[in-house]
């Protein structure tokens, strides 16, 4: 199947340059960036516990989990999640 699209000047341009850092064809990297786009949209939070049952959705949130196991954000006390810490202006 053949389509063509127009692209307003700066996004074609951009589209290029893209594609020659990547050392791509600007075709091929336009097809790529389309089925990366294609594969995400069919892997949003919704969609994907619909396609998946519960224990591989589990499995795959707890892989996801695992992969910020490194993360250089501080950790936060249990103390400052209590209510009166969070709504100080609603006690």
């Amino acid at each position: 199947m053949g389509l063509t699209i127009e692209l307003p000047g700066e996004l074609e341009e951009r589209l290029r340059r893209s594609a020659a850092e990547e050392g791509m064809d600007v075709r091929d990297y336009t097809r790529h960036l389309i089925e990366q786009g294609l594969a995400a949209d069919r892997e949003t939070p919704g969609s994907l516990w619909h396609s998946l049952g519960a224990t591989e959705w589990c499995r795959r949130f707890q892989e996801w989990a695992v992969s910020h196991a490194h993360s250089t954000a501080p950790v936060i006390p249990l103390e400052a999640l209590r209510r009166e810490h969070l709504y100080e202006d609603r006690l």
